[in-house]
This record gives C-alpha cells, structure tokens and sequence, in this order.
C-alpha cells in the first residue's frame, strides 16, 4: 500500500517525528513526502535548509526542485495509489491534487485538530478589533480578505470531494456524521501518539517553561508572503523577558524557553536558557506553562499542567484567529489571560495568579475528549499513520 503526501515545507526533527520517517522502523504503509517548498519558495527553502535549522535527510521525502521533477514524479504514479495534500491552498498544490484525481489515485483529505478554534464572530465584532489595530492594517486586510475570496473561487474549478475524510478528534468525526458523511478515517493526532509515549506521571521540577511560537518571524508568515506582522522584536522579546521575571520572583523558579521547532540555533533573543527539540519534556516535567498562540499547548491539556496564557493585541495585526485562540482556551479551560495592549503595556492580576497553579480537572478531561482524542478510545497506542494503513486493509 502507497501513500503520498504532498507538504511545503523542510524536514527537520520534528517532521521526521510527525511523518513517522523513522528509517529503522518497517512499516507496511509505504509513504513518500513530496515538498513543493522549492517551488512555492525557493528563497525560504534555502534558508531553512541552513545547519542553525537542524535539517535532516531521509530518502522517503524528496525536494521538487523544479517542474519538470514534479511531472515525471507524477508520470510514475500508479491508480489507487493513496494521495494527500497537507501543504495548505496554493494554486499549484491544488492543481497537483486536482492531476492525481484525474490519475485514478485515491484522494484523502485531513481535517485537521487544531481547526476546533476557528470560532464563528460576527462581522460586526471582527471590524470592531480591526478598527482597534488601525485604519492602515484594517484596509489592507479587508483587501486582502477580498483577494483571497476570488482566489477561492478560482480555486474552486479544480476543487472536489475526497474518497475519504481523516479526522483527529471526536468533535470533528461528530461534526461530519451529522452531515452524513461517512467515509471517515478516525486517527489519533501526532499531539496525542507523542503524549501517548510520556504520559506516566513524574514530580514536577522548580520551573515553568515557556512555549514559543516564534511568531515573530514565522514561517507561516514567510510563506504566506503576510507583509501585516508589525511586532517590534526587540520590544516583544523585552515585553515578554519583564513578564517572565515577574512570574520567577512571584513563583521562586526560573523559566525555560520551548523553542519552536524552526527556530534558529543561533536566535535566542533574551539572556533565558532556550532548549531545542524538548518542548514536549519540557512541559511534562514543569510546574506550569506559560503561552501565547501555539499548538502545542495542547500537550500541557493532555499532561495537566496549570496554564496562563498571554494575549498580544500586536498579533490582531498578523491574523485575527490569534485572540480568537487566545479566547477559546480560556473559554473552555477557565484560564488566566494577562492582556498586553499594541503599546506592550499589561497588568498582572497578582490576586489571581495563585489560581494558575491550579487546574479544572473536568474541564481539561472533557476538551481532552472531545477536541483532543476521542471518547473510550481504544486504539490509542497506535499512530495515524498505522491507523490509515489498518483502515484501508480492513475496508478495500
């Protein structure tokens, strides 16, 4: 059985994790990563394939360094060969799907975990906190808000259903069940089979760690071409140093920095210690978490750990689905917010901060089962990919 996942993006440690690349593990489902990085940017491709980025080289994830690559990759795909994008909306992304459709491949397509916090606003709301961040990023983003919606009908040409839907939580299988769907792949997410491997309990150490998103200078952003991101560095890391400091004299421990997996080696802007490739770790033997806008907080829902979580009003100004985020966790966890307004000016509530260290047991037990994993499930010690492999020997 063949699978072939589309990505645009490099291969680094984390990545070998998520793509289960493992070159001593066998495994019965064959896949293959193809990155159109090089295509949709060459110039952000080159510049994490640099030594600070830790890439990493596997012989089941190729580089389509050119069209003419692409074509003859594509030429030599066989029908009923599994296919799925993960490489997001672009136009040649889509296009390719749309090709391997017409090939007689089997089309997948993921819905992924972290989509349960796209909330519904109302218009009127979101042009309200447009409107807060200034009339300059309020125009550009109306713009480019109208651009991508005539992207998206163009798009559409090339659009259709998948043969079959993967789903990560139970929200999302029960959100598709009810709409009749029911040619659903139910998978544990890589959050939850990397969760599944350190869940065993161990005293927590005198620290808290921080989870950096290094939103900043994200690749997201890069990738997007997003020209919105008008957060002072300088100013944020020193906003967020002061914060830390506070929380450290308050607490009596010290703070760890989680380094985003794409961070540089040699980017670490404030005088805290940074530890590459350990988040995981890292909030597993912590007191408590400290967050802005990063998926893997959902690692310290699954482990337990107290949070408080920082809300940046700059990052309104990259994209509103960050205080959209922000809100829901704290919504459905009952967490402390500190708010730090477009001149990073805040205040902490110290009357309230001793809550932090305390949890909802019930609330994290129930987003755990619903947005996180499934209800009773019983195949949690397998991965997604496992998971696929065994759905379709079972059903074809």
């Amino acid at each position: 059985m063949k699978l072939i996942v589309l990505v645009n993006q490099n291969l680094n440690k984390t990545n070998l994790k998520r793509f289960d690349l493992n070159l001593n593990k066998q495994t019965k489902l064959k896949k293959k990563f193809w990155s159109i990085l090089p295509l949709t940017n060459k110039k952000l491709f080159l510049e994490y394939e640099k030594s600070i980025y830790r890439p990493k080289k596997n012989k089941n994830f190729i580089y389509l360094k050119n069209y003419f690559l692409l074509f003859k990759k594509i030429q030599q795909v066989k029908k009923n060969t599994l296919f799925l994008n993960l490489s997001g909306d672009f136009v040649n992304s889509i296009i390719i799907e749309f090709i391997m459709k017409l090939k007689g491949c089997i089309i997948l397509k993921k819905i992924e975990w972290y989509n349960y916090v796209n909330q519904k606003k109302s218009i009127l709301k979101r042009i309200g906190r447009l409107y807060k961040i200034g009339f300059f990023f309020m125009f550009k983003k109306i713009g480019k808000s109208a651009f991508q919606l005539l992207k998206n009908c163009f798009l559409r040409t090339f659009t259709f259903e998948p043969n079959f839907y993967i789903v990560e939580n139970q929200e999302k299988a029960t959100e598709l069940e009810k709409k009749g769907i029911k040619n659903l792949i139910k998978v544990n997410s890589f959050t939850y089979s990397e969760f599944h491997k350190v869940r065993s309990y161990k005293k927590p150490q005198n620290y808290f760690v921080f989870l950096d998103s290094e939103i900043e200078n994200s690749f997201e952003s890069k990738i997007l071409n997003n020209k919105h991101n008008s957060i002072i560095h300088d100013t944020y890391w020193k906003c967020l140093d002061e914060i830390f400091d506070k929380l450290s004299k308050k607490f009596k421990m010290n703070v760890k920095v989680a380094a985003h997996f794409r961070r540089g080696d040699n980017n670490c802007p404030i005088n805290k210690d940074f530890y590459f490739d350990q988040t995981l770790n890292l909030i597993k033997n912590s007191n408590f978490v400290v967050v802005q806008n990063s998926s893997t907080i959902d690692w310290a829902i699954l482990l337990k750990k107290p949070i408080l979580l920082l809300n940046f009003e700059i990052f309104d100004r990259i994209a509103l689905e960050n205080s959209d985020s922000i809100e829901f966790y704290r919504e459905k966890l009952f967490l402390e917010v500190v708010n730090i307004d477009l001149n990073y000016k805040y205040e902490i509530n110290w009357g309230r901060m001793n809550k932090i260290l305390k949890i909802n047991k019930n609330k994290f037990k129930q987003f755990s089962e619903f947005h996180l994993n499934y209800k009773n499930n019983s195949f949690n010690h397998l991965n997604q990919w496992e998971m696929i492999y065994n759905y379709f020997k079972k059903n074809l």
